[in-house]
């Protein structure tokens, strides 16, 4: 029984890796699009939310069916309850990847790329964010997340300079602003996205050490 038990846990462990490495591709994709407004690419994004949903909704019934009958305590228990959070981080990811893509879809025909380099930056600074989450899951390892919040906090910044061009960009400009509306949807999206790389941090890292973040 131990050994089946390891045996499957190993599984789940790589297959909610596999899905923090989908909801990555959607969002780095969905930002690629962006920068190249390539709305056949924006939809391939969309069109990939549907596996998300499974892969979340699979993985999801195989972690409490696991739960009930290995009954896990100690570490295991908590890379079990751990891998539940992270999934519904992962899906929320990918789900705002989708929606980037559904802005991008719905751009007018005009270039508009000239005013994106604040937006990429950010963009640039979360999908490292949650690609090093992820290999930290992967390895079981906390060197990757240790300054998670201090590039948050970057993140927070960029926000602030994309809504600051973005306004005034759309004073200047006045038929921009549709476009300036969905960057600042965009902006805000990809803020919330730095928000679930944090959560995820902060669930490895009670993963591995069973230790949990100073309360401030």
């Amino acid at each position: 029984m131990h050994d089946k038990m390891r045996t499957e846990m190993a599984a789940i462990h790589s297959s909610v890796s596999e899905m923090g490495e989908y909801a990555l591709v959607m969002l780095t994709e969905s930002l690629e699009a962006l920068e190249k407004n390539d709305k056949q690419m924006a939809l391939s994004v969309i069109q990939k939310n549907p596996s998300l949903t499974t892969q979340y909704q699979a993985l999801e019934e195989e972690m409490f069916r696991f739960i009930a009958i290995y009954q896990p305590v100690a570490k295991d228990m908590r890379k079990m309850v751990c891998s539940i959070r992270l999934i519904y981080n992962f899906e929320r990811i990918g789900r705002m990847g989708k929606d980037i893509a559904r802005m991008i879809i719905n751009f007018p025909d005009v270039d508009h790329r000239s005013h994106e380099k604040s937006i990429r930056k950010m963009g640039e600074v979360v999908t490292n964010m949650i690609a090093d989450c992820t290999v930290a899951y992967q390895k079981e390892e906390c060197d990757l997340i240790l300054e998670m919040y201090k590039r948050d906090d970057i993140v927070d910044s960029l926000y602030e300079i994309v809504v600051e061009e973005t306004i005034r960009w759309m004073v200047k400009e006045r038929e921009m602003i549709p476009v300036g509306a969905s960057y600042l949807i965009i902006a805000r999206l990809l803020e919330r996205c730095g928000d679930q790389a944090c959560n995820i941090a902060e669930m490895v890292r009670y993963m591995i050490s069973g230790q949990r973040p100073l309360v401030t």
